[in-house]
């Protein structure tokens, strides 16, 4: 188990934004935190969090990104919290939010080359598959190169 990467996520932001939300909601004569359970999202956010890993840097010297990270964040008043179940992982009731199964990497003989490209990623699959194609090539030249020169010397001779 090793770290991709780590990040710093900037909560008071979501925070302030769901507090304003709410004085909003009482200065226009709301309703009770209890009647907003039909709708507990409406102070969602989903966002893409960008990983970087310590130790890596790139040719500048900056943190290089390692990968991206989707977290979706839910403020919701405590009493809404309480009335609105959620479960650990996709445990049951899986809602608030619903999380999907994931989508993960399944091996297959019948698709080798997809394999490779799920362990590999692209760019090391291109250039793995350009190193096979030159010792192909250079194997080729190996195994006719004695029939070439033999047919060379016969003429000569």
């Amino acid at each position: 188990n090793d770290v991709i990467g780590e990040t710093q996520l900037p909560l008071a932001k979501f925070c302030k934004r769901a507090w304003w939300r709410y004085r909003k909601q009482i200065k226009k004569g709301a309703p009770s935190p209890e009647s907003q359970v039909r709708f507990p999202n409406k102070a969602s956010e989903k966002k893409w969090i960008k990983l970087y890993h310590p130790s890596v840097k790139d040719r500048n010297g900056d943190p290089k990104m390692q990968g991206e990270l989707e977290v979706e964040f839910v403020v919701m008043h405590k009493v809404v919290s309480d009335l609105v179940p959620a479960a650990a992982e996709r445990e049951l009731p899986n809602a608030n939010p619903f999380l999907p199964e994931p989508d993960r990497f399944k091996f297959s003989f019948l698709h080798p080359l997809d394999a490779l490209l799920e362990l590999m990623g692209p760019d090391l699959l291109r250039k793995v598959c350009a190193v096979i194609c030159i010792v192909l090539c250079l194997a080729m030249i190996g195994i006719t190169a004695p029939m070439v020169a033999a047919n060379v010397v016969t003429k000569i001779l």
